[in-house]
């Protein structure tokens, strides 16, 4: 998968969660941007994530990646450890 399949996967995933359209969201979004981006959101968000790229997220994760930048950079750089 590359950069921009990933990038497009991870609107897609946030986007049904969120229940935002997905030409509302840039990859500057942040959690803060979107009321129904909570912390249960977040919960889902990271699971569905980790499902899809076979990756792991710890604690610490879910409470700074807060942005679609930031969510995206830290994936990528799991996939290039695995």
């Amino acid at each position: 998968m590359n950069k921009t399949a990933i990038e497009k996967r991870i609107f897609e995933i946030i986007s049904k969660i969120i229940d935002i359209e997905i030409d509302k969201l840039t990859i500057n979004s942040k959690r803060q941007d979107y009321e129904t981006w909570d912390s249960l959101a977040t919960v889902i968000i990271f699971m569905r994530l980790e499902e899809e790229f076979g990756v792991s997220f710890n604690e610490e994760d879910l409470k700074n990646l807060d942005s679609i930048q930031k969510i995206y950079e830290k994936i990528i750089n799991k996939i290039k450890t695995l």
